[in-house]
């Protein structure tokens, strides 16, 4: 099973250390910033795209593409769930 994810205003770096958080073990060093960097974790497996930026009312906002794969749906779930409860963001 596979599910991409593209995750906006966060930088890459930031996902790679919440990956690494809920379980992740990062199998390239973290410097590599214009490479794709895969994290696995228990059953699971993310690849992390290189940084893009888009402009949004004269400030650049970093976009990352995540693609989480995983042999079973339960664990998939239970993986974005955890990531995405990491990545949440509310207005204030």
């Amino acid at each position: 099973m596979k599910e991409t994810i593209e995750v906006r205003g966060i930088p890459r770096k930031t996902l790679l250390i919440y990956l690494q958080q809920i379980g992740g073990d990062m199998k390239e060093p973290l410097h590599q910033e214009g490479h794709t960097q895969a994290v696995i974790g228990e059953d699971w497996m993310c690849t992390v795209q290189p940084e893009k930026f888009f402009t949004f009312m004269h400030s650049s906002i970093p976009k990352v593409t995540c693609i989480f794969e995983a042999n079973h749906h339960h664990t998939l779930r239970k993986t974005l769930n955890a990531f995405r409860k990491k990545t949440f963001r509310a207005g204030g």
